[in-house]
């Protein structure tokens, strides 16, 4: 695809009470995603419909589809914690407000991007759309 810059490898993390921060999630027609869980992201876009809980792989957030701005991939989803969820509490440390969950599929390391000896990898490269 495109190669936009959507995240930071220093902002991948293991969403609490998940086994890492890259597991495999199966949806209901049994397609299955490689996703990376990733606070923050950038040049991403959401569905224009509202979060749903419906077979959430995240007990107590709600999804929406996310997009690549530049090309229109689908990247992933956005996770969002429903207000009064009993499984998720971030003010007890128990969770976040909002996560990414991005399609491994999607993601491209910058340093493969680059010619072979032009760059180091480290925590603050970008992965992008591929």
């Amino acid at each position: 695809c495109c190669g936009a810059p959507i995240a930071f490898k220093r902002d991948v993390f293991s969403v609490p009470g998940a086994t890492g921060c890259n597991n495999a999630y199966v949806n209901p027609h049994g397609v299955v995603h490689q996703t990376v869980t990733v606070r923050r992201v950038t040049n991403v876009v959401m569905e224009a419909s509202l979060p749903t809980l419906r077979d959430t792989w995240f007990p107590g957030y709600a999804w929406t589809i996310t997009y690549c701005k530049s090309c229109g991939s689908h990247l992933g989803w956005k996770f969002s914690l429903v207000t009064g969820s009993l499984f998720a509490k971030p003010h007890e440390g128990g969770g976040v407000s909002h996560f990414y969950g991005i399609r491994g599929s999607a993601i491209v390391d910058d340093v493969e991007m680059q010619d072979e000896g032009e760059v180091q990898g480290n925590e603050n490269d970008m992965a992008g759309v591929d």
